[in-house]
C-alpha cells in the first residue's frame, strides 16, 4: 500500500499535474468555489477521453511545490490533478469500492 501511496509523487505517471492554489487571504466558501472548478475540470477532461486522479497527498509538501513552482507566499496548494490515460489492465485502476445508496446517509427535506 505504501508503495502505490508514494506513485501520487509521480503522478501516477499521468504526462500532466494541475496544481490548484487559493489565495490564504479568502474565506471557506472560496475554498467551495474551487473545490466546484477543480471537479468541472475532471468532468471535462473525462468527457474528452482523458482520465484524472484528485491528489491531496502534495498538500503537506507545500512550501517544496510553491519553490519548485513559483507560487506566492500568499497562495495556499489546494489539490493537485494527475490528468492522462488510465491503464485499464492494472489492477488498481479496476478497483471499485462499493458504495452504499445517499438514502443511508443523507437526509432530504420536502
Amino acid at each position: 500500500m505504501q508503495q502505490q501511496h508514494l506513485r501520487n509523487y509521480q503522478l501516477f505517471d499521468a504526462p500532466v499535474g494541475l496544481f490548484f492554489t487559493l489565495s490564504t487571504t479568502l474565506e471557506t466558501g472560496s475554498k467551495m468555489d474551487i473545490a466546484m472548478m477543480i471537479q468541472n475540470v475532471m468532468i471535462a477532461a473525462k468527457a474528452r477521453g482523458i482520465d484524472s486522479c484528485p491528489q491531496a497527498a502534495w498538500n503537506p509538501f507545500h512550501q517544496i511545490v510553491a519553490k519548485v513552482l513559483g507560487i506566492p507566499e500568499n497562495e495556499e496548494l489546494v489539490c493537485t490533478v494527475a490528468l492522462g490515460y488510465s491503464d485499464q489492465t492494472q489492477v488498481v485502476n479496476q478497483l471499485h469500492t462499493p458504495r452504499v445508496p445517499a438514502e443511508e446517509f443523507a437526509v432530504f427535506y420536502d
